[in-house]
C-alpha cells in the first residue's frame, strides 16, 4: 500500500483544544506521524474530516454569539470602533480571517 502524505500544510498553530487549526491532528498524530501504519493513517484522515467540520459549526455559533455580544455592548454606550476592534480580535483568536462588520441600530 503506498504510504499516506501527512495533512500538515506547514501552517501550524495549536487551539485551545489542542489541535493544529490547519491539519485538526493533536500533538500525539503530529509527533508520531511518521511511525503509524498505513490503516492508521487513514483511521486519523477521516478522524480529521470529522473534526474540521464540527469546527466549522462550532464557529458559526462562537460568530453569531460575537456579534449578539457586539450589539449589547453597543447598546451599553460602548464607542463602535472599540466593539468593532474587541470583535475583530475574537475572531482572529479563532482563525476567522474576515469579521461580519457589527452593526449598530
Amino acid at each position: 500500500m503506498t504510504d499516506i502524505q501527512s495533512p500538515c500544510i506547514r501552517e501550524c498553530k495549536l487551539g485551545a483544544d489542542r489541535l493544529c487549526i490547519s491539519c485538526y491532528r493533536n500533538l500525539e498524530e503530529i509527533a508520531h506521524w511518521k511511525s503509524y501504519t498505513a490503516d492508521e493513517k487513514l483511521k486519523i484522515i477521516k478522524a480529521l474530516e470529522q473534526r474540521k467540520n464540527m469546527d466549522k459549526i462550532w464557529l458559526e455559533k462562537v460568530s453569531i454569539a460575537y456579534e449578539v455580544y457586539a450589539i449589547m455592548l453597543a447598546n451599553q454606550g460602548f464607542d463602535s470602533v472599540d466593539v468593532e476592534h474587541f470583535i475583530t480580535w475574537l475572531y482572529k483568536q479563532y482563525g476567522i480571517v474576515e469579521p461580519k462588520k457589527v452593526k449598530n441600530e
